[in-house]
């Protein structure tokens, strides 16, 4: 029996497009569809206005879900893209839209749990510089070209003031697994914060901490699709570089 290719919707991170996305094509497994979404404001919608709340923007990414006509997808989101991934799957639920096979979020706290308070969405440009240099994942040749900061640092201020000015709401646990995944040296996701994603699924809960920081899905790109393909796939629970943990999630 041949069975359709489950369709992952990835969702990108402050800053960046769905063009983060591409050099995945002809990494995932022949099972897997890779359809990145993209925000307003950059990359092939680059003349659109930027969105305004993460739950608009969640609506339209909902949206563009059910374009496409699946109900056999996943969600994936790195950072900022974990968050809109999140209150996307809420979206469609409230659309009585099937449940995700999976939810995987990347590099970012549970939704609930504070963000630090440093406001960077109207800081100095100069200060966003020294941001990204941080975080990592920017070639440091990007940081020094003023035609690219040009078209950068507008896109990351308004990702930012999403990330900042984003307040949880607490709903029903969402049907779909979440898969927590994680750089190790990443200071901004402690094993703790990521396991706390735990309490919003009724379904399986895992987490995955592979080497690396902020960008570990860059910086061990291979391990990381390794993972996601043998996820997806066959549904097997797989420690490509990590802790491996997994656990049924308690209805909260």
């Amino acid at each position: 029996m041949t069975h359709s290719p489950l369709t992952l919707f990835c969702l990108p991170c402050a800053g960046a497009s769905s063009a983060m996305y591409r050099p995945w094509r002809t990494l995932l497994g022949g099972g897997i569809e890779l359809v990145p979404l993209e925000y307003p404001g950059r990359g092939t919608r680059f003349g659109d206005p930027f969105a305004a709340t993460v739950d608009g923007l969640a609506a339209e990414m909902a949206r563009r879900v059910r374009a496409q006509g699946t109900s056999h997808y996943a969600l994936f989101g790195h950072s900022l893209g974990a968050v809109i991934a999140f209150e996307t799957a809420c979206q469609l639920r409230e659309l009585g839209h099937p449940p995700a096979r999976a939810l995987i979020v990347s590099a970012r706290r549970a939704p609930e749990l504070p963000v630090p308070p440093r406001r960077l969405h109207d800081a100095p440009d100069g200060e966003l510089i020294e941001f990204l240099r941080e975080l990592g994942g920017t070639p440091e040749a990007a940081l020094q070209m003023p035609e690219m900061l040009e078209l950068l640092l507008p896109v990351l201020r308004a990702d930012l003031r999403l990330y900042e000015n984003y307040r949880f709401r607490q709903g029903l646990p969402l049907d779909c697994p979440i898969h927590a995944l994680a750089g190790r040296e990443d200071s901004g996701t402690s094993v703790e914060n990521m396991r706390a994603w735990r309490a919003h699924t009724r379904g399986d809960f895992s987490l995955e901490l592979f080497a690396g920081g902020h960008f570990y899905l860059q910086e061990h790109q291979s391990a990381v699709l390794a993972y996601l393909n043998r996820l997806l796939t066959d549904g097997s629970e797989v420690s490509a570089a990590g802790t491996g943990e997994t656990a049924g999630s308690p209805c909260t």
